[in-house]
């Protein structure tokens, strides 16, 4: 089947300072980890990443990919921006407002047409 990651093998460029004096480069590249060369928001990627997590009985990951889907899903609305709600907090609190808890808050911007989720790497911030 067709693969999203790309052959980092080909990318990678020669050695700079072997081909500057002319040398053949001593060691061929090395491949340091997956390089993602898809959409950044594929949430029906992230779905099936999560389905087979499931089915091999990961919980943790099965856990750590449905957060990911969730913001994937906001990402593709426009969910773009990271915010800390420790400073949406301070933000309010000048205008006299309360902020209302993250689960009560992003129903209330999801409803308003926002796309919106808790980010991933971070449990205290959200997406929107």
């Amino acid at each position: 089947p067709p693969t999203r990651l790309g052959d980092a093998a080909s990318l990678a460029p020669p050695c700079s300072c072997c081909s500057e004096r002319g040398e053949a480069p001593r060691e061929a590249p090395q491949v340091m980890g997956p390089m993602w060369v898809g959409p950044m928001h594929d949430a029906e990627f992230v779905a099936g990443m999560r389905g087979d997590a499931a089915a091999r009985g990961w919980s943790e990951p099965d856990r750590l990919l449905g957060s990911f889907l969730e913001e994937a899903e906001a990402e593709a609305k426009g969910a773009l921006l990271f915010y800390h709600l420790g400073e949406v907090q301070r933000a309010l609190a000048k205008r006299g407002l309360r902020q209302p808890p993250l689960a009560a808050l992003l129903p209330l911007l999801r409803g308003a047409g926002f796309g919106a989720a808790q980010a991933h790497s971070e449990t205290k911030s959200l997406k929107t």
